[in-house]
């Protein structure tokens, strides 16, 4: 269950294909000090572990990891449009290349997804972008960076100032 310090009021339209809300975070208050589960029956979902979560500078994306029990983790995407959030599906970034996706990251300037990317049985983990194309999202790429091999690609630390 992915806990963060948010409310959890769960809004929903007449509209399967979108989620009612009255403000950014799924119409919960922006986090505070005390964590509380994000986003109930949303994000957050009973017999599944969510973790990873990433919005996007503007507030109007949401990108985080989810799996259930013994199956490798995907990472899911909402998008606020208007005033709804559509309801989280699939990235698939790896298109299949890799079994399982997580832990993703936005970057500030909001043009680039970071990822972990494995195979089911955990080997090969390493770090993944995405470009921003206009409507899309590019092929993924392997990071090609000096990260240790010990750290097992699960750990991006994003400068502040950074170029990316």
């Amino acid at each position: 269950m992915f806990l963060n310090a948010c409310n959890t009021k769960k809004h929903r339209s007449k509209d399967s294909d979108s989620l009612t809300t009255e403000a950014l975070y799924f119409g919960q208050k922006p986090p505070g000090l005390i964590p509380e589960i994000f986003a109930l029956g949303i994000v957050s979902i009973n017999g599944r572990y969510e973790h990873g979560i990433s919005f996007s500078p503007d507030l109007d994306e949401v990108y985080f990891s989810a799996n259930k029990k013994d199956e490798v983790p995907d990472v899911y995407f909402s998008k606020l449009e208007g005033k709804k959030w559509t309801n989280p599906k699939k990235a698939n970034f790896t298109k299949g290349e890799k079994a399982g996706e997580m832990h993703p990251f936005v970057s500030f300037s909001d043009n680039k997804i970071y990822f972990t990317a494995h195979n089911s049985d955990y080997t090969d983990t390493k770090i993944w972008y995405v470009n921003r194309f206009e409507n899309s999202w590019s092929n993924a790429i392997k990071l090609d960076s000096p990260i240790k091999e010990d750290m097992r690609g699960k750990v991006f630390i994003y400068p502040l100032r950074g170029i990316w």
